[in-house]
């Protein structure tokens, strides 16, 4: 496998809308193997999606619970987060 020797916990995605970051990160998904992809269009809140939905943009404090969502979800895939790392730093990021 041509990736195998690369440790891969997270790669984002990130772009305007209809640029393709699906398509990208499907293929990503795909060329890595175990690496799975999560599309964090389905994050958002419900109301999120009503406002998108309607054309509304959404403002920073719309983002907040759609961001924490998606960091939880980062969190959650990544198994081996901690290797190597000095505990103390976690607060700091």
């Amino acid at each position: 496998d041509l990736y195998s020797e690369f440790s891969v916990r997270t790669i984002v995605t990130m772009g305007v809308s209809g640029c393709g970051k699906p398509t990208i990160g499907r293929h990503l998904a795909e060329l890595l193997g175990s690496a799975p992809f999560i599309s964090t269009d389905t994050l958002h809140p419900a109301q999120n999606i009503k406002m998108m939905k309607n054309g509304q943009p959404l403002s920073d404090r719309n983002r907040w619970p759609w961001l924490k969502r998606v960091h939880d979800e980062i969190e959650k895939a990544s198994t081996s987060l901690l290797e190597g790392q000095d505990l103390s730093l976690r607060g700091a990021r």
